[in-house]
């Protein structure tokens, strides 16, 4: 009852987590600038090396002729199973979209401008919705064990790739919008008003903003990955042995599990309620909510 109770806390937390981060996308230009990056970096690379583990491994079982096994539901498992060619591609995978969350965070500030910021969580939300009933349609009789028909589970695989390609192409289709509205309106402002003096100042100065608060991201990032690596990875491998491996519910094995979920399935949630805590240009968040800014009211 104490561990059903904890738990309970843990959903309870968790929950205003994620209603306070997504508010703080919502209002806020800097939070939503650096959590934004931090969310869309951390969901690419959960999802896509997920995907793909998933993926090598039935195709090399299916050609093999052997039952999928239930390991595979475990990312680190998979991971420490795998061929070194495999975790080699993994780490570059992970490289690519970690430098693509530090390094081109401009084109990710596209996708979180006011006006983009709720179309950016509801394709999200559909693509996990997509996910979740493709796993309760095809996959729920096999849910408990987490152990699969071949051709189910690639037909899932290939499901998700084709939902996470038409959110990556939507995405693509809102950046080039944005980029030949704004440079339309420049070109406008410039014929009417003829102020290019103060547009090169304003120029200079949100381009030494953006410089500041990429720094800023670079350094959260770094942090972030930092926990990722020190927490998440080794309690989930923990949690994978001993749930295989011990199939007794001892004292142990409820510590562990429990340490898993507060660092595991919750840690998207709690690290960046720490960060917004202890991090200097978050902390006055509330107080300099500008709602002249909050353009998505505006189009209803």
């Amino acid at each position: 009852m104490l561990l059903n109770d904890y738990l309970i806390f843990i959903v309870i937390l968790a929950s205003f987590g994620n209603a306070f981060v997504i508010l703080s996308l919502l209002i806020n230009q800097k939070t939503r600038t650096t959590f934004g990056v931090f969310i869309i970096n951390i969901a690419f690379i959960d999802f896509l090396i997920g995907a793909f583990l998933k993926s090598s491994f039935v195709v090399e079982d299916y050609f093999e002729g052997q039952q999928i096994s239930g390991m595979h539901c475990y990312l680190m498992t998979s991971f420490i199973t795998a061929s070194p060619m495999i975790k080699i591609m993994i780490m570059i995978v992970l490289s690519l979209f970690t430098l693509f969350g530090s390094i081109k965070k401009i084109s990710l500030d596209k996708l979180l401008t006011p006006e983009n910021t709720f179309v950016t969580l509801l394709l999200i939300w559909i693509l996990c919705g997509g996910m979740s009933l493709i796993n309760h349609r095809v996959l729920g009789k096999h849910s408990s064990s987490c152990a699969v028909d071949e051709e189910l589970l690639i037909i899932s695989v290939f499901a998700i790739f084709l939902l996470m390609g038409l959110l990556i192409a939507i995405h693509v289709i809102i950046i080039v919008i944005e980029q030949v509205r704004k440079v339309n309106d420049t070109i406008e402002m410039m014929r009417t008003d003829g102020v290019y003096n103060n547009l090169s100042v304003e120029l200079q100065r949100e381009e030494e903003e953006a410089q500041m608060n990429d720094k800023s991201s670079k350094r959260l990032i770094f942090i972030i990955s930092l926990l990722f690596v020190l927490f998440w990875m080794p309690f989930y491998s923990i949690r994978a042995h001993y749930e295989f491996n011990d199939k007794k519910h001892t004292f142990d094995l409820v510590i562990f599990q429990l340490i898993a979920y507060v660092f595991g399935y919750f840690n998207s949630t709690v690290t960046p309620i720490a960060i917004l805590v202890v991090y200097p240009e978050s902390r006055i968040l509330l107080n300099k909510v500008d709602w002249e800014k909050f353009k998505f009211w505006k189009k209803f």
